[in-house]
């Protein structure tokens, strides 16, 4: 059976938590990553994403999304930071969440960088700082990373589960990276161009890039952020597109990159 895993970032806005949006986002994903008190999130977010989880039995997977604590930019613009002070931040995140979480009776799943976060673990000081963070305060649990990312294989060298990511809201470059924000059409908000964008790379490994190339992309989960305008209609696409092709929703299977 052809499956693949679903995430989707939570917990990043009180008001879409209050509203009830990220719970109708979570009912459709099979992992959730949860902000945990940097770029966006905290203690109340937490609890109440969790209690969805247990609301839901277990389904969607937790994970715990820690970024720069720089709430102000969102955490996606690089935060300069020593590498101690960056695993003492991100490891700080995680433990919050853990906790948070033995005390709801859910366990974490894996762990996903936000934002410049996640990008910056191309480089190997913010890549092992990450890591040491991960071993401090949840020990054993895999990460999700951008599939053929510098990132990924740096984890997967020091022994560490990995998870690789794709995306289906993001425009991809040929070379198989993000095309940036600021680049015209870099956020795909039409829910069908998401979907297809996701069959191909759930069944032909590939999306079509900017130039209009194939991205060779090998993913065990594929991403609609939570922030994305449209972000539910464009979840229900993707997980419907998905289902018509014959590829199932399922938990994630941590993995070394090739």
């Amino acid at each position: 059976m052809n499956t693949i895993d679903l995430n989707v970032d939570l917990g990043e806005s009180a008001e879409s938590v209050r509203a009830g949006r990220d719970a109708a986002l979570a009912s459709l994903a099979t992992s959730i990553n949860i902000a945990c008190g940097g770029h966006a999130g905290d203690e109340g977010t937490m609890r109440e994403m969790l209690a969805v989880v247990r609301r839901f039995g277990g389904s969607p997977r937790a994970g715990a999304h820690p970024g720069y604590p720089d709430p102000d930019r969102f955490g996606r613009l690089t935060m300069p930071m020593s590498a101690d002070d960056l695993r003492h931040t991100v490891r700080r995140q995680i433990a919050a969440l853990r906790a948070l979480a033995e005390e709801a009776g859910v366990t974490l799943s894996h762990v996903k960088p936000h934002g410049a976060l996640y990008h910056d673990a191309d480089e190997p000081e913010v890549a092992e700082a990450i890591r040491l963070a991960i071993d401090d305060a949840a020990p054993g649990l895999p990460v999700m990373l951008r599939s053929g990312s510098k990132a990924a294989s740096h984890f997967a060298a020091a022994g560490a589960a990995v998870i690789a990511e794709a995306f289906a809201d993001r425009l991809y470059l040929s070379d198989g990276r993000l095309a940036p924000r600021t680049a015209p059409g870099s956020v795909i908000e039409d829910p069908a161009r998401a979907a297809e964008q996701a069959v191909l790379i759930a069944t032909r490994g590939h999306a079509l890039s900017a130039e209009g190339a194939r991205a060779a992309l090998s993913a065990g989960t594929i991403c609609v952020h939570g922030d994305t305008p449209g972000a539910l209609d464009l979840l229900r696409a993707v997980r419907e597109g998905l289902e018509r092709a014959g590829v199932t929703p399922a938990a994630p299977s941590p993995r070394s990159p090739r």
